[in-house]
């Protein structure tokens, strides 16, 4: 990124998919905690046992809509490109960074091994982390946070702090 540049922000998700599987399933990880004792200080942190049978239905309909989110981002750039080369034939527009909020992965925080569920989020590792590709990693991994109609967008970088305070993660905005 440069001063001058005019750079595009796509921020689209699972089109409501993945809003939907939250919802479903908010109602049967709330039973589940209970049925395995797990003791909820608020209903929205509901959650699972991995390993069982609602966790891994959680997690497989999350994989879907994570996919569903990347296949809409990649149409809407093709889309994008399209119509610069209409209107500015010389115009390049090279994909300087994708990210995905509303992810559940598997990652190590504080010596575990455990899955972060970032809804409402995305990942902000700091400076110099492993997980960052090799360009970006002096400066921390990007985040993205798209604005709403009439709203500004910005690109940040995880920092140092993040892992210790929200185990590297930031409001993905909008």
């Amino acid at each position: 990124l440069a001063q001058g540049d005019i750079v595009v922000m796509i921020h689209c998700g699972s089109r409501g998919l993945g809003h939907q599987i939250g919802t479903e399933y908010l109602k049967q990880m709330a039973v589940s905690a209970a049925r395995h004792g797990i003791r909820l200080p608020d209903r929205e942190l509901a959650c699972a046992p991995i390993a069982s049978e609602v966790g891994q239905d959680y997690l497989g309909a999350m994989r879907a809509a994570i996919n569903c989110a990347l296949a809409n981002r990649q149409i809407l750039a093709h889309l994008l490109r399209k119509v610069f080369r209409r209107l500015l034939p010389k115009a390049e527009l090279p994909l300087l960074y994708d990210v995905s909020h509303n992810t559940c992965k598997f990652e190590e925080h504080r010596g575990r091994r455990l899955y972060v569920h970032r809804k409402g989020a995305t990942r902000a590792l700091g400076p110099g982390h492993p997980d960052i590709p090799a360009a970006l990693r002096e400066a921390g991994q990007p985040v993205l946070i798209g604005g709403s109609m009439g709203t500004g967008s910005y690109v940040l970088a995880g920092t140092r702090e993040s892992e210790a305070r929200a185990f590297s993660s930031a409001c993905h905005g909008a």
